[in-house]
């Protein structure tokens, strides 16, 4: 049906733009790489200013959710170190 393929088209362009956006880590356009497959590949479908929005958000999510595991990894790193000395 045509809702499947559209959902496969979605998936398929998420998935790629993950795999590749994974294949530059520690690469400072990574994040990049894949807000600009997502754009490509959503503006065949809808208009583009419309997909570099939904790209921006795909960006902010990944913000966020970075931030958001560096305070928890500080707090580990934090309070795991002050527990260890506490114990010497």
């Amino acid at each position: 049906s045509v809702m499947t393929n559209e959902w496969l088209y979605v998936i398929g362009l998420y998935s790629l733009s993950y795999f590749i956006g994974f294949m530059v880590p520690f690469a400072p356009a990574g994040l990049g790489v894949r807000e600009g497959i997502l754009v490509l590949g959503l503006s065949h479908s809808v208009p583009q200013d419309t997909a570099i929005t939904i790209a921006g958000i795909n960006r902010i999510m990944y913000f966020s959710v970075e931030a958001v595991l560096a305070v928890i990894s500080y707090c580990m790193i934090h309070y795991g170190k002050n527990r260890v000395e506490s114990e010497n």
